[in-house]
């Protein structure tokens, strides 16, 4: 009975709030009433025409309590025109609030950021920040940059940038004016030259190289590739193509043999060549010749041509037919595939045969990669799943499945599958795995460098329950199903490699065991539902013998 009447008590509460300037501090729960107060006073059709810039301010600081992700953008975007009301009627209030530099100045760029515009206050707080480039780090020093991308022109931050990167090269021989200590990685300095080689690739390349080098690939990582095209500095198609080459130049030094480095450096390579390959800007062959002569003698050569093979197809696909006759009559025929995905399609189809018959059948597969009541070692389970596949593809024509084949580089794949010129390379392990969680990602990608697999690859899980562990994830919990595993394992896969890459999680569990569990808790269900009998009375039963029907 109180529910509306209390709330319209709270809201035009709120609404006092602002109107008398109560509660002033942007933060804790005195900025949560702010933010909510001015909200209201926007609802209600009122402006912030006639308040200070400073009050503005600090609603503007005090959003951060809101929840309400559509008040929030509402609210901040009024704050932030109204600021640039402000500024261009009496900049006196921002200039001393630049002077202090304190944490005021630094929010404020941060919303500036977060709300990009064209405006004499964006413009002139980029220009006020970069004055004193010593002061930018981290995070800041991003927010600044991107503000600078739609606010400042290129000839004004050309000589600013040649004196910053001037000063980072030379730290070493005692200039130290833009050393901040921040971060001992130098990814302050790498987000300078990124930002610069994006704007003048041909100026700042060597800077940009200079800084690479000097990078941890965690810093590396984190700067660039994370979201790498889409997140870059001025992301024009020529930008993207020039730093594109300069980075995959600087990943082809980089050894990928060291144990969990190649792990790292690969989804970031083909994140890169893809931003080449898929470019509509002209001259894209002549790079990718470039980068394949680039690599030479690297252990990224066969990527690079496997991708220019790839690039030169899809161009042929735009004015020719997909198939060729012979091929379209191959298909008609039933005479196998016709190219690599294919032939991992129909692996992949055997695959889930083998998987029906693990668990359900009464052929009770599974106990085939168990020895003595213990879960066979991992070469003894790839050793019977060749076994199967073998089976499997026989009956579509004449199938090969060669473990420990030899593949591309001087590796050898678990598993390979071949048919004609085409093979699929299969990567298994068991849960236990230390490598559980990158092998897909990185093991299984270095036999699809042959140009025979045309980057499929298959990666398969044997899945023992209880009996074998699973190696603990990077982040999250730690699957209990099979399903949640291979939907894990998935959910690793760069966006360039799902679509060639499979996962399958093969249970191997002990289905007689699985079996007893089920007969148990079902028994013990019936057992729960059965009605029990009625119990005699304890008085009943106390009475001594011939005594019914006696008075007291």
């Amino acid at each position: 009975m109180f529910g509306e009447p209390l709330a319209q008590s709270i809201l035009e509460g709120l609404a006092r709030v602002w109107s008398k300037g109560e509660y002033e501090d942007e933060r804790g729960a005195s900025g949560a009433i702010t933010a909510a107060s001015a909200s209201i006073h926007l609802a209600d059709g009122q402006d912030f025409s006639a308040e200070s810039a400073g009050r503005i301010l600090k609603v503007l600081f005090a959003t951060v309590t809101m929840r309400d992700a559509y008040l929030k953008e509402r609210l901040e975007s009024c704050c932030i025109d109204q600021l640039i009301r402000s500024f261009i009627d009496d900049p006196a209030y921002f200039c001393q609030l630049a002077h202090k530099r304190d944490a005021n100045w630094n929010a404020l760029l941060y919303k500036l950021r977060e709300h990009p515009a064209r405006s004499a206050l964006h413009a002139w707080a980029v220009q006020v920040a970069l004055e004193q480039p010593d002061t930018l780090s981290g995070s800041l020093l991003d927010s600044v940059l991107r503000l600078a991308e739609t606010n400042a022109e290129a000839p004004e931050l050309t000589p600013l940038l040649t004196d910053v990167l001037s000063h980072w090269s030379n730290k070493g021989d005692g200039t130290d004016a833009l050393v901040t200590g921040s971060d001992l990685r130098c990814a302050d300095r790498l987000r300078w030259a990124y930002f610069a080689v994006c704007l003048q690739s041909d100026v700042f390349s060597n800077d940009f190289v200079h800084a690479l080098d000097e990078a941890e690939d965690a810093v590396i990582h984190r700067v660039i590739f994370d979201g790498y095209p889409n997140c870059s500095y001025w992301q024009t198609p020529t930008s993207t193509l020039a730093v594109s080459r300069l980075l995959l130049q600087f990943l082809f030094q980089r050894t990928p043999l060291m144990q969990g480095h190649f792990e790292r450096v690969w989804p970031d390579t083909v994140k890169v060549l893809k931003a080449v390959s898929l470019s509509d800007e002209p001259g894209v062959e002549t790079i990718l010749l470039e980068l394949l002569t680039d690599s030479e003698g690297t252990r990224w050569v066969d990527t690079i041509r496997h991708e220019l093979e790839l690039y030169r197809r899809d161009v042929r696909s735009q004015t020719q037919k997909l198939l060729s006759p012979t091929d379209l009559a191959k298909v008609l025929s039933g005479r196998g595939p016709i190219n690599a995905q294919d032939l991992k399609a129909l692996v992949l189809l055997s695959l889930e045969e083998v998987a029906a018959e693990l668990q359900p059948s009464p052929h009770n597969l599974w106990r085939l990669f168990w020895d003595n009541n213990k879960p066979k070692v991992e070469n003894d389970c790839r050793d019977v799943l060749a076994g199967k596949l073998r089976d499997k593809l026989g009956f579509f024509g004449s199938f090969e499945v060669s473990p420990e084949a030899a593949s591309s580089g001087g590796t050898r794949a678990d598993l390979l599958v071949t048919h004609g010129p085409f093979t699929v390379p299969v990567e298994a392990k068991r849960t236990s795995h230390t490598h559980l969680w990158y092998g897909h990602i990185g093991q299984l990608q270095t036999y699809t460098l042959a140009n025979s697999t045309e980057g499929q690859g298959i990666y398969v899980i044997f899945w023992f329950g209880n009996a074998l562990g699973v190696t603990r994830p990077p982040a999250g919990i730690k699957p209990e199903k099979p399903e949640a595993l291979k939907a894990a394992l998935e959910n690793l896969l760069p966006a360039e490699l799902a679509a060639t890459t499979s996962v399958v999680v093969l249970d191997v569990s002990n289905a007689a065991q699985a079996a007893k569990v089920r007969k148990d808790i079902e028994f013990n269900k019936a057992k729960a539902a059965k009605p029990l009998p009625p119990k005699k009375s304890k008085a009943v039963a106390e009475l001594p013998q011939g005594s019914e029907g006696k008075g007291t």
